[in-house]
């Protein structure tokens, strides 16, 4: 028996074949185009071999194989180059963690130009805000369920989570949102969100005393500024430039790009996308999960009935963000639809736009992989990569800018990985990383920067838009589970 599989799109053009011939299987694998490998394994009996098979088969078509009736001629030209053949180990029956250089393909692609609202269709179906914030809010429910041996505090910490996630609802209801989020958009021009006192509990406990519940404490914005560590909300400086709240020399590079107006309007997009996001468009959370005598056996889930729900549609989230810019600068309608309107272009539009597409990446991004991504860092793995100097991916890279990067945190910036104990648990890149986390690609070198011919105008959008939704993201979720 022999079955051959292809597997084509933006950035795969790859090509799998399976024999089985008795209790011997082989399979050859490869990029199309491109000398392939070959690999056998012999079973103990044909029963053995033939499960292996389907089992493999099962795999490759859950990935996106399909199998072709015609094999074409790559697999004619194993059979008669069997001895050029790269050799690898015997176990490694798959080409999964094969590195796979994209780059050609990506740089061919771009240059295939998309009509702007095609486009912006395509981008506006990948590019899911909600499922970066409701993925992360499960998981953050999920993670309260946690058992210490006999002890009942994970049990607690459950009730805890549920009881400020009905508080935090009833707060933020459709009349009085507006009003709230503009005060918190107020304090945060300067201030950033820390956690301050112990939260007090006047929900359901069970255990005995020494059975202690970890409420958390309250997050509110302050301007404390803790000059340790600039990845934190606890690092909070004050520069010249609206909502940027990082270190100077961060800051002067922002105004020398002269993009100082654009960081300020751009995370306020982000800011408020992703508070009415969260708010009105991810639902939420399952009532079977509020019983507050017992901890669920099954996994938390969102659910899409809120009232408000259909109302919040994109014209009236479009407005919403126009009457917020009119407030917050004195701004004309026309000027702040404006704004939002270059900053969808930017989002939706844009060579970015058509590139993040191609390498099938979410415009908006999350600290942990696990949590959202499958072939993608997310932005705190990223750093700590950096940091623990992954020589393996990293090690070809010439771009000088970037090797700056590299070094300033590798050797210049201080990051204390530890969860607890005055971590608040924030992850913030600076622009330079960002730019760094947009052009790699864990499956491929970094891409160069003027090869792509990004616009440097449409990365910095995304930065400034993604600090926006981070740290409302942060805010939300401190009132929910409790700060540090």
């Amino acid at each position: 028996m022999k079955k051959y599989f292809e597997c084509k799109n933006a950035v795969s053009n790859k090509f799998w074949e399976i024999n089985l011939k008795g209790n011997l299987v082989s399979i050859t694998f490869g990029r199309i185009g491109t000398k392939p490998q070959q690999i056998k394994k012999k079973f103990n009996n044909k029963e053995e071999s033939k499960s292996f098979v389907e089992t493999k088969i099962k795999e490759k078509i859950d990935k996106g194989y399909r199998e072709k009736t015609s094999k074409g001629y790559i697999v004619k030209k194993v059979e008669k180059d069997k001895k050029k053949l790269v050799k690898i180990k015997k176990n490694e029956l798959d080409d999964n963690k094969k590195f796979i250089d994209i780059n050609k393909n990506v740089l061919i692609l771009l240059k295939n130009k998309i009509e702007p609202k095609k486009l912006s269709i395509q981008t506006q179906k990948n590019f899911d805000l909600n499922k970066v914030l409701s993925t992360y809010l499960l998981i953050q429910f999920e993670n309260s369920q946690y058992a210490v041996e006999n002890n009942i505090w994970g049990a607690n910490a459950f009730r805890i989570a549920i009881h400020f996630y009905s508080n935090f609802l009833r707060n933020y209801d459709d009349k009085s949102f507006k009003k709230k989020l503009f005060d918190l958009l107020t304090a945060s021009k300067n201030k950033t969100p820390q956690s301050g006192k112990e939260r007090k509990i006047d929900c359901y406990q069970s255990g005995d005393e020494f059975e202690a519940p970890i409420p958390g404490r309250e997050v509110n914005y302050n301007d404390k500024h803790n000059l340790e560590f600039q990845h934190q909300f606890t690092y909070c400086n004050k520069t010249q430039i609206d909502f940027f709240k990082g270190p100077i020399n961060d800051a002067k590079q922002i105004i020398k790009l002269g993009f100082d107006k654009l960081f300020s309007y751009s995370f306020i997009y982000g800011y408020l996308d992703g508070a009415i996001n969260t708010l009105f468009k991810i639902g939420f959370l399952d009532h079977s999960f509020f019983d507050p005598l017992h901890i669920p056996s099954k996994k938390p889930k969102l659910i899409q009935s809120r009232p408000e729900e259909k109302k919040y549609d994109k014209i009236l989230i479009k407005n919403i963000k126009i009457e917020f810019f009119k407030k917050f600068y004195k701004f004309s309608k026309l000027k702040s639809e404006k704004i939002i309107d270059d900053i969808e272009a930017s989002i939706f539009q844009s060579k970015l736009s058509h590139y993040l597409l191609i390498t099938k990446e979410n415009y908006f991004i999350d600290q942990y992989k696990k949590d959202i991504f499958k072939d993608r860092d997310g932005s705190r793995d990223f750093l700590k990569k950096i940091s623990d100097e992954d020589e393996n991916e990293f090690k070809n890279i010439k771009d000088l800018r970037i090797k700056k990067i590299l070094d300033f945190t590798r050797k210049k910036q201080k990051i204390k990985w530890n969860y607890y104990y005055e971590n608040d648990g924030s992850c913030i890149l600076n622009y330079e990383q960002f730019r760094f986390y947009t052009l790699h690609n864990p499956c491929s070198k970094t891409l160069d920067a003027n090869e792509l011919n990004l616009n440097e105008k449409d990365i910095f959008i995304r930065y400034a838009t993604y600090m926006g939704v981070q740290e409302i993201q942060f805010y939300f979720h401190h009132q929910i589970f409790g700060g540090h």
